[in-house]
């Protein structure tokens, strides 16, 4: 079944897999985006992922605000929607969407 299996999900869930065979890692979230994924690739193409933003400080990564995305919340109220979160660098997996790394890729 593979990466096929959400199709047959119900309800919320944000997970991983690592397939140790093929070395790849498959990442995956729920339809309606209730349970989140937030990731951050850094400069030596090394994944780093969470459920919680403040997870992703402590693994090292900068706390910078994204200016595009805060001025867009202040001026249109708009916000998650995007990949890109109020943090520079770090994305949100958007709904029903599912990541596969492989090969730094």
């Amino acid at each position: 079944m593979g990466e096929k299996c959400v199709d047959h999900f119900m309800g919320m869930f944000s997970f991983v897999i690592w397939d140790r065979v093929e070395e790849k890692l498959f990442c995956s979230r729920d339809r309606f985006g209730v349970k989140p994924f937030y990731y951050h690739i850094d400069k030596f193409k090394n994944l780093f992922f969470a459920s919680e933003i403040k997870a992703l400080w402590t693994a090292g990564i900068k706390q910078e605000y994204n200016i595009q995305i805060w001025s867009t919340y202040f001026s249109q109220g708009l916000y998650d929607h995007t990949e890109e979160t109020f943090w520079d660098g770090i994305q949100s997996l958007p709904a029903g969407h599912n990541l596969v790394w492989q090969n730094d890729q």
